[in-house]
């Protein structure tokens, strides 16, 4: 029987992570890396965040099986908008 493994990756794209964002998308890589070698039929999503605030909330990248596509996706993300210290959400929950 043969499946496909379906792997979405939520990315925290706000400024707070901004100090460790090369890291982060390192780390994405690498976790990925294996996985997509180990099997034929894998798909790769990815999924940016920032705040409700940011003019941009979420940007969906769709599911590919396209490793190239994906680190493509992946390389171009940055970290900004939203509060640095989080006082927005927390704010906002009150």
């Amino acid at each position: 029987m043969d499946t496909t493994l379906d792997i979405a990756i939520c990315l925290d794209c706000t400024s707070s992570v901004a100090p460790n964002f090369c890291q982060i998308r390192d780390r994405i890589s690498k976790i990925i890396e294996p996985i997509v070698n180990c099997s034929n039929d894998t798909r790769l999503a990815l999924i940016e965040f920032r705040s409700r605030d940011d003019v941009m909330v979420t940007v969906i990248h769709p599911f590919t099986q396209s490793i190239n596509t994906f680190e493509k996706w992946l390389s171009s993300t940055e970290a900004k908008g939203g509060s640095q210290d989080g006082t927005r959400a927390i704010g906002m929950m009150n």
